[in-house]
């Protein structure tokens, strides 16, 4: 007799689990894109500022998959599974990687300024090293994972798998400023806005499908050989990798969508310049403001504060203005 209630996999177990910090997340990030983009900026900076704190994140956990490819039978933990292990040495996928391709991204937007590119790499290093979830999270990833190795697979379901759904979106918003904002005026270095983009592309004909179609059964095959407590602590991990990620979108929005950048940055091009310092930018935008606190208060709670405000400062500017008048009056 088959069960007419079958068990959800491991991997709708976390989306069930995650899926609330998701859409939290989802909104965070989709609220903060327009800041990286014209008109918001004339330059990549902000973009490559902010997605650079990402970088690390990736770094660590293709890391930890490079530890485990050299982790031999006699240096691994008497309770880890050797089936368990040699599947999840088999679970990468080499097109599926990102970190490499976020660096060369990063490295190739800083060449479109005139500022040193190793002043760039330094100065997002600082950046990131200024960041303390960020390296709560990077440090977690390393040392919990080589812990317990399982705990791999919410890492890889999460954080990859979203390319596939959201980072579409993404590619899509990003890929709407142009060849001019991406490339500068003359193209000097590259032709291609995916050139500087790579992290959101996939080789192949069928844009990463068949990539995500295997990579999913490679996950299948991990779930089948893990216990049900294994499967918790995936569940369990999942909620905190999210949080963690909401977390760290947040101080990504202190960096983008706050003037605190000291660095001076030019387009190597002609034409309009795109110089953009602190200084240069205004102290408060409105518009920014409202954008970076859609994803803290309930939606429709920014534009009803927004339009208070509005109503208040205008019924307001006449007794401003007979002050002023009076006072110029005054002799």
């Amino acid at each position: 007799m088959t069960d007419s209630n079958p068990q959800p996999s491991l991997s709708q177990r976390i989306n069930i689990a995650t899926r609330p910090l998701h859409t939290q997340l989802n909104a965070s990030i989709i609220s903060l894109l327009p800041l990286a983009l014209p008109p918001h900026t004339l330059h990549p900076n902000p973009y490559s500022d902010g997605i650079s704190h990402i970088l690390p994140i990736y770094e660590a956990i293709e890391g930890a998959f490079r530890v485990l490819q050299a982790w031999s039978e006699s240096e691994k933990d008497n309770r880890t599974n050797r089936v368990l292990l040699e599947a999840l040495k088999d679970l990468p996928i080499s097109q599926l990687a990102r970190a490499n391709r976020l660096k060369k991204d990063i490295e190739r937007l800083c060449q479109q300024c005139t500022t040193k590119t190793s002043d760039l790499r330094n100065f997002h290093e600082t950046r990131r090293n200024n960041c303390p979830k960020l390296k709560h999270f990077v440090h977690h990833i390393k040392t919990s994972i080589s812990d317990q190795i399982h705990l791999l697979l919410p890492y890889t379901w999460i954080l990859y798998m979203a390319l596939f759904s959201g980072g579409r979106y993404i590619r899509s918003t990003l890929q709407q400023a142009g060849p001019e904002f991406w490339l500068g005026p003359e193209k000097r270095n590259f032709t291609n806005v995916d050139d500087v983009l790579s992290f959101w592309t996939f080789e192949g004909d069928e844009d990463g499908k068949d990539i995500q179609k295997e990579f999913k059964h490679r996950f299948a095959e991990v779930e089948a050989l893990l216990t049900e407590e294994q499967k918790q602590e995936v569940v369990q991990e999942g909620k905190f990798i999210m949080n963690s990620m909401g977390s760290v979108v947040q101080e990504i929005a202190e960096v983008v969508g706050t003037n605190c950048s000291k660095i001076h940055v030019t387009r190597k091009s002609g034409g309009q310049s795109a110089e953009m310092t602190a200084q240069q930018q205004p102290e408060y935008d409105p518009s920014m403001q409202q954008l970076l606190l859609k994803h803290i208060l309930p939606m429709g709670m920014v534009e009803l504060i927004a339009g208070a405000a509005s109503l208040v400062q205008g019924a307001l500017r006449p007794w401003y203005q007979n002050i002023a008048s009076v006072e110029a009056e005054v002799p």
